[in-house]
């Protein structure tokens, strides 16, 4: 009798490739950085063997984003 292989249990936080899991994201944050990944796929052409590095670049910037609103909201709150 052939051995079942046990099925991949994905854990939060970094992966072996240094790309979050998508555990860690919620929801709208990490369709925001699947979005912007595909388009940057796009735009070079639809040009395969990018996907690593349009992810992280996305997801980069997207969180740069948000940061950059929760600043700017936290100073407004301050004054």
């Amino acid at each position: 009798m052939k051995r079942q292989a046990k099925p991949r249990v994905l854990r939060t936080g970094k992966s072996h490739n240094g790309l979050e899991n998508a555990h860690a994201f919620p929801d709208s944050i990490y369709v925001r950085v699947a979005v912007l990944a595909y388009s940057m796929y796009e735009r070079r052409g639809r040009q395969d063997g990018h996907d690593i590095e349009d992810w992280i670049e996305a997801e980069k910037t997207i969180l740069e984003k948000i940061a950059s609103q929760d600043t700017r909201s936290k100073a407004r709150s301050d004054v």
